[in-house]
């Protein structure tokens, strides 16, 4: 069940990525819209 494993892991390397990404969007709507 190798393949499930990097499933997982590409899984939670995708969401860590999401959230920085959804951080940095945050950050520049909260600097544009007072």
């Amino acid at each position: 069940m190798w393949f499930l494993k990097t499933w997982r892991v590409n899984f939670f390397i995708l969401a860590r990525e999401v959230k920085k990404y959804r951080a940095k969007t945050k950050k520049i709507l909260r600097h544009f819209i007072p």
